[in-house]
């Protein structure tokens, strides 16, 4: 996230979108075998984690969002 938001910074890009605001709660998804084996790649990508607590990347995330790519 640093270094994907630096690089969004760096280069004065409009925005950035990031698709997994939450982990991915696979067991209750109950998705088939091979739906789950590529969903476990990404199931750790989210913002918060299934329980809502952040993510180490949200604090950068936030603060990269809510002023003017801070350094």
């Amino acid at each position: 996230m640093d270094w994907l938001l630096g690089q969004a910074c760096n280069r004065d890009m409009g925005f950035v979108v990031w698709f997994l605001p939450t982990d991915i709660d696979i067991p209750t998804w109950d998705y088939p075998d091979d739906v789950k084996a590529i969903a476990t790649v990404f199931a750790s990508n989210g913002l918060r984690s299934v329980d809502g607590a952040t993510q180490p990347a949200h604090d950068l995330w936030i603060d990269t969002a809510t002023s003017d790519c801070p350094g």
